[in-house]
């Protein structure tokens, strides 16, 4: 029941949290009316995908851990443990699901991180073997040349390689130059900041972490210029495109290799880069919406006529 709200329109959802399913429902209030709104959440048709507990470091059940579950073909579904340590997944049959435990942000180490089990297995046993202290620090972007702030910058954190894809990210928008993070303190963190007109700055966390009771924020200057990385791919192959031209303004920034992997450079960002290929229709890529660690370019191959 929700009491003194403002007439207007209202979303209520509710997750399940046995199969990730989430239901939500549109109720439009007068001032000072009431509804009753019924979000029914159901097992039905549904059997047990898996099942299993989360234990700390003694042995001792774990509530309110996130597990993730994901089936093939079918996108990851969190649920998070109740009393006794305990989480169930309900979903339609399936041959086999991977449960990962642990890999964000917010969440400490466990064992096995990541398992594959077959679908109906119920005795899916994971431990806590390190927790980590949370940390929580503002992170100040500034030009390195003025030391004026930099507007519209993205913060970027993870951990892994990026390199090899085994990537886990988030990201925070710095809009006026400063934007507080919250994260748990673990030797594999990274960092990465991008912002319009300027160079990447990246680098292991640790190394801002060790100045940052100085200076009360995680420091980070930028230099202006222009560097990206991309990779170039056929829409239907999926396959890389060697040779393809990438330009602005009529000026040759870089030609992909036979992997259809470029890296372009300048002293300057260009508003719009074209990509051009023989056999594909040119696309125009944006590098203000440009992804971290790098973007994909996907070329439509011409067809026989066009």
């Amino acid at each position: 029941m929700f009491t003194a709200l403002r007439s207007g329109c209202y979303t209520l959802s509710a997750v399940h949290p046995a199969t990730g399913e989430e239901v939500r429902r549109e109720v439009d209030l007068a001032r000072g009316a009431q509804e009753t709104v019924d979000l029914r959440l159901t097992l039905a048709g549904l059997r047990l995908r898996a099942a299993g507990s989360v234990v700390d470091e003694s042995g001792f059940p774990l509530a309110g851990v996130v597990i993730r579950a994901q089936a093939a073909g079918e996108s990851p579904v969190a649920l998070m443990t109740g009393e006794g340590g305990r989480f169930e997944f309900w979903g339609r049959p399936c041959e086999s699901l991977l449960i990962t435990a642990g890999g964000g942000f917010l969440d400490d180490r466990y064992d096995p991180d990541v398992q594959a089990v077959a679908c109906g297995a119920a005795g899916v046993a994971v431990r806590r073997v390190a927790k980590f202290e949370d940390c929580s620090w503002p992170f100040q972007i500034s030009d390195r040349a003025t030391g004026e702030p930099v507007r519209a910058a993205v913060v970027t954190l993870f951990h892994g390689d990026p390199r090899r894809g085994s990537l886990a990210l988030q990201s925070f928008s710095a809009d006026a130059g400063v934007v507080p993070v919250t994260f748990k303190r673990r030797d594999d963190l990274s960092f990465a900041v991008d912002a319009p007109g300027y160079l990447r700055e990246e680098g292991p966390l640790a190394n801002l972490l060790e100045n940052a009771s100085r200076r009360g924020a995680l420091v980070v200057e930028l230099e202006r210029g222009f560097d990206r990385g991309l990779e170039i791919r056929d829409r239907v192959t999926r396959r890389g495109i060697g040779g393809a031209v990438l330009s602005a303004a009529g000026t040759l920034l870089g030609r992909s290799d036979e992997h259809g992997a470029v890296r372009i450079r300048a002293d300057a960002w260009p508003a719009s880069v074209r990509v051009e290929s023989p056999g594909y229709a040119p696309v125009a890529w944006d590098p203000v919406a440009a992804g971290f660690p790098g973007d994909v370019v996907w070329l439509e191959p011409l067809r026989s006529g066009n």
